[in-house]
């Protein structure tokens, strides 16, 4: 199975000098009171692996034709269409063109989210695009409309935490995690404590309104501040590398300007190149 983007994440790693950042882990205690300063150590890392990050953006910019094809707006009646759409009430769209991306690039076996939606669509597109033999699993507190697309979608909460369902990932494989808006799991704290430790290693994982190395959102929305601390907690010891800090990119004049050409092909406003989520590659 492909992994292109391994020799990148190798790259990382030797840059480094051990297998943790170089970087005193010394937060202020007022940071830790306030919870609205950059996570120290992993905004060093993230600082200085920004030139990996343009390289990985480049390579998503090599379906620029693909993401051309897809509507800017939404097609028919909101959840009963198949087609996804950039503009939309789930998906901020850096992180819907990374998800495209990250499933093209690896053709991965298997594809699994928990919170299914809008991300479900632009699995199935990419899928249906590059006519890609993944299996797309979805746990969702919702079951899709009758007709929809013949993908599993399980809604038993002791499926959602159960080794089971994580144990046959491999290494390029996909996994999509937006915990707030599924029954079954009360956070991102669980699958940091419960099911990240225990996914093989090479298993990419998109954790949906993870902010890191910010510890909230700019709105001050999403995962909770101890939930943020948690997975960056195991990226500084050393048990998952950031692959892609969708947040950053989007704030980030610099790293955003490389995704100028597909903002340019949809028409998109100023600013609609957002994103909510963080990429992980497991070790």
């Amino acid at each position: 199975m492909p992994d292109p983007i391994r020799e990148i994440v190798e790259g990382m790693r030797r840059l480094l000098p051990s297998e943790r950042p170089a970087c005193e882990y010394d937060i202020p205690e007022q940071f830790l009171k306030a919870g609205d300063q950059p996570y120290l150590p992993l905004d060093a890392l993230v600082e200085r692996n920004r030139h990996w990050y343009v390289l990985v953006l480049r390579m998503l910019l090599g379906f620029r034709d693909d993401y051309r094809r897809i509507p800017v707006n939404p097609v028919g009646t909101a959840g009963e269409s198949a087609t996804p759409s950039w503009r939309n009430c789930d998906l901020p769209v850096l992180d819907a063109l990374s998800l495209y991306g990250f499933l093209c690039l690896n053709r991965p076996g298997r594809y699994l989210e928990i919170g299914a939606g809008e991300s479900t669509r632009f699995a199935r597109r990419a899928v249906d695009d590059h006519r890609l033999a993944t299996d797309i699993i979805s746990i969702s507190s919702f079951m899709f409309p009758s007709g929809w697309f013949a993908e599993r979608a399980r809604t038993d909460p002791d499926d959602l935490i159960g080794p089971t369902v994580f144990s046959d990932l491999e290494e390029g494989d996909v996994v999509r995690v937006a915990t707030y808006h599924t029954s079954g799991i009360r956070g991102y704290s669980e699958m940091v404590q419960y099911v990240l430790p225990n996914i093989r290693p090479g298993v990419y994982v998109q954790l949906q309104d993870l902010f890191v190395p910010s510890d909230i959102s700019p709105d001050r929305s999403g995962g909770s501040y101890a939930d943020q601390l948690l997975v960056a907690e195991m990226i500084h010891s050393g048990e998952m590398d950031i692959i892609l800090p969708c947040n950053r990119v989007a704030r980030d004049a610099e790293l955003n300007t490389v995704l100028s050409p597909v903002t340019e092909d949809l028409r998109l406003d100023e600013g609609e190149m957002q994103g909510r989520s963080l990429w992980v590659r497991t070790r």
